[in-house]
């Protein structure tokens, strides 16, 4: 496992960037998993979160915390 830190302001393309990281990693036959510390000035969102677009973008396994949230969501994948 080789951990990468993505930090920056807000409205910066932070969520892009890891969103094209994502698919590059997963490119190279990599599985990726994304954790997100969630603004906790208000409720998370749930249909379009930046937790969500990382499991879109081929995360198998993408994390939201902060303040009384925790997020998870995972790929159901039947073996």
């Amino acid at each position: 496992m080789k951990p990468i830190i993505i930090c920056g302001y807000s409205n910066t393309g932070k969520t892009s960037f890891i969103e094209r990281l994502i698919k590059s990693i997963k490119s190279k036959g990599k599985t990726v998993a994304v954790i997100k510390h969630i603004d906790i000035s208000h409720k998370p969102k749930l249909d379009d979160s930046d937790t969500s677009r990382y499991l879109k973008a081929g995360a198998e396994l993408s994390i939201g915390f902060g303040g009384d949230y925790l997020l998870r969501y995972e790929k159901n994948i039947e073996k």
